[in-house]
């Protein structure tokens, strides 16, 4: 594996590089070690090529990497450095985090495939958090093949894979509200191509999915960033500081109730779809505009269930903009989710490559990379 190249979401520790978090003030003290994610791939012979940018502590502020399809139109993020340096080619794999939908939604963004496993099934040992109880690690890759490379050398023997009967199933109801029609279309191509069984609605409960989702999140945010954030707020961008802030308004008790209601959305998808693959669109539109990091409302459902999620890109839209599928499964199969999709790239192979050269920018000038070793 010695050709396989690699980049590093820069809230991962490298051993020798400095973890800057896409701030401004955290230092630039080299990482003594490498997180355990890094050590396991470069023990499997895996080169580093360098450290990805990312939005300020892998939040909503935009950083400043440039998506390769149409530079006016944002990369997503936080994972936004991971996604360009594989959709340019200037790496084969690169790891992510997500806590929302920070490695599905850039990869949808940036046309490349995007693994995100069962929240757990992977260390988070030298990865800075944002919200512990929703964090996961995630890769992209150009190829599935490559999204199982690294599940196989990253989720190691000790892990608990089921292998479950399971069909594909199109779920609606969450997934089809403010839906762009470009992408409605794309998911009724490949439902019809797939021939999918379709259910049109999503349980009452999930009317209040993004609220309990944004709240754990803000909630978590403001405790892991309570000392730094109270001693240098100036190094926080707007949009994680209104994140802290309204983490910072709940008690305990509140926090613990939203936890309870995590767990019951759980038990009731596990009780719902226990045996399914759910297909479902990656993002509710194309890219928008570069001044935000996009919507990630279909993403962060499966971040807060903790359910395995794979991102495919299908085709394009009208603006030349990657527009993609994802395939979430319960918890536990990530390596049954794999398998499918190896299946379905076969279905409808994605090989379309970014028109960089409408930019005028070398692939240096994409910003995909804050720190590369010497």
């Amino acid at each position: 594996m010695q050709n396989v190249t690699l980049g590093v979401k820069d809230i991962i520790d490298v051993a020798g590089l400095p973890t800057k978090a896409g701030s401004q003030g955290m230092g630039n003290h080299p990482a003594a070690e490498d997180a355990e994610c890094v050590r396991l791939l470069r023990a499997a012979g895996l080169k580093i090529v360098g450290k990805t940018t990312t939005t300020a502590y892998a939040s909503f502020d935009p950083s400043p990497a440039l998506n390769p399809w149409n530079i006016q139109h944002t990369p997503g993020g936080s994972s936004s450095g991971s996604a360009v340096a594989v959709s340019l080619g200037q790496v084969q794999v690169a790891l992510g985090t997500q806590t929302g939908g920070s490695v599905i939604r850039p990869a949808a963004y940036c046309g490349v495939y995007g693994f995100k496993p069962t929240w757990g099934a992977i260390s988070l040992k030298g990865v800075l958090p944002l919200a512990p109880s929703l964090d996961h690690l995630g890769w992209m890759a150009k190829r599935i093949q490559d999204l199982q490379l690294l599940w196989k050398i990253l989720a190691g023997q000790g892990t608990s894979n089921r292998h479950l009967p399971l069909s594909l199933l199109n779920l609606g109801g969450y997934f089809s509200k403010n839906l762009d029609h470009q992408i409605k279309s794309m998911m009724q191509h490949c439902c019809d191509l797939l021939s999918v069984d379709q259910l049109e609605e999503t349980p009452s409960s999930w009317n209040d999915i993004d609220e309990v989702h944004l709240n754990i999140m803000a909630i978590e945010a403001s405790q892991v960033h309570a000392y730094r954030f109270h001693d240098q707020p100036e190094d926080y961008p707007p949009n994680i500081t209104r994140l802290i802030r309204h983490g910072q308004k709940f008690s305990q008790r509140e926090y613990q109730q939203l936890l309870d209601s995590q767990k019951k959305l759980r038990d009731e998808a596990i009780d719902l779809w226990r045996n399914r693959i759910l297909i479902t669109p990656a993002i509710p539109s194309p890219a928008p505009e570069s001044s935000t990091t996009g919507d990630p409302r279909f993403n962060t459902p499966w971040s807060l269930l903790g359910w395995p999620t794979v991102c495919m890109p299908v085709r394009l839209s009208d603006g030349g903009l990657p527009m993609a599928i994802q395939l979430s499964s319960p918890p536990g199969t990530d390596q049954q989710l794999l398998e499918t999709a190896a299946g379905l790239e076969r279905d409808f192979p994605w090989d379309l490559h970014p028109p960089v050269s409408n930019w005028g920018l070398s692939a240096e000038q994409f910003g995909a990379f804050v720190n590369q070793p010497n």
